[in-house]
């Protein structure tokens, strides 16, 4: 799958040491108003900040001249604490994330003068705070934890007159999104939805919940689907045609009545298009295929010979010979 992460690199100097980076990163916390946490939270999930108000920091001893520092948010870093590191401790700070999933990089550098920073020298480099974390056990990393309300300024996009570009920023936004579609995480999922800036933005994240990737089998990726779709309808922002039909299918699997007459209302186009995805739900969700069958026949459409008994391909004779017993039930 390649490298899905984004964190901070603190150039080492004389005089300065780790205590020194985790002394920094609590100060900023701190005077941002956050709370450390009594225990150090090694565990943390991503994207436990807006859910939980909790994030934690691993920070590691000196290596190849850099001190890394990941956050258990894994997949962004904080712009505004990379900034002050390098006004407070005077040193080169890099930001640097990259998101193979979605073919994106982006790298801020913050102080330093000789800019002279190269990647592949960074030690942990694609590491997440997940695996480097643990090390704290036996001294080798240092955590530092916080949780509160404070925690929402954190900052995991540059301002507009810092963003790389307006396709950069999209495309890390969309990774965000495909996160939640994944992992279910259904307030945060809406939570972010809700700060989207324009319809533009707004349909990029969309797409991330109804593209064809998405396998409603999954309870977490359907329940996700199921509220970013009554989300969306509310707003009258379903209209992209196949984007309505995956709603149907997520409404359809889980068999929510009243999800599955909000999906009917936003399905568009020719009754034939309809029974074709239907066809294709045969292969995955029996009933689910039914219900949207049924939608095609109440718009008139009807099976014809051809469709239903193909002369070639025998081992789809039985198949579509149940298929037509069932649709004639409903005729």
């Amino acid at each position: 799958m390649g490298w899905n992460f984004c964190s901070i690199w603190v150039r080492d100097r004389a005089q300065l040491d780790r205590q020194q980076v985790v002394d920094a990163v609590a100060s900023y916390w701190r005077k941002q108003g956050a709370k450390p946490l009594a225990d150090h939270y090694i565990a943390l999930s991503p994207f436990s900040r807006e859910r939980d108000q909790k994030l934690a920091i691993a920070i590691s001893e000196a290596e190849m001249g850099w001190y890394a520092l990941m956050d258990s948010e894994r997949y962004s870093a904080d712009r505004l604490l990379a900034a002050h590191l390098a006004d407070a401790l005077q040193t080169e700070v890099v930001l640097h994330g990259v998101w193979d999933v979605v073919g994106a990089t982006v790298e801020r550098i913050f102080g330093g003068v000789d800019g002279a920073k190269q990647s592949k020298n960074l030690p942990y480099f694609g590491t997440h705070y997940q695996s480097l974390a643990p090390l704290a056990k036996q001294g080798e990393v240092a955590v530092v934890a916080f949780s509160g309300q404070a925690l929402e300024r954190y900052q995991h996009i540059p301002p507009a007159d810092e963003r790389g570009s307006r396709q950069e920023t999209q495309r890390n936004d969309a990774f965000a999104h495909r996160e939640l579609a994944n992992n279910g995480d259904v307030a945060t999922a809406i939570k972010n939805l809700e700060r989207c800036g324009n319809n533009e933005t707004l349909s990029a994240a969309l797409a991330q919940y109804f593209d064809a990737q998405r396998d409603y089998a999954d309870p977490c990726q359907r329940n996700v689907a199921l509220a970013v779709g009554d989300f969306a309808s509310q707003r009258g922002l379903l209209k992209n045609g196949y984007w309505g039909l995956r709603y149907f299918e997520a409404a359809a699997r889980a068999k929510d009545q009243g999800a599955l007459g909000q999906a009917k209302q936003l399905l568009i186009g020719r009754p034939a298009r309809l029974a074709f995805f239907a066809e294709k739900l045969l292969e995955s969700d029996h009933d689910a295929a039914l219900e949207l069958f049924q939608v095609a026949i109440d718009r008139g459409w009807r099976p014809t010979r051809p469709y239903l008994e193909p002369q070639q391909a025998e081992s789809l004779d039985e198949r579509w010979a149940s298929l037509s017993a069932m649709l004639s039930q409903r005729l």
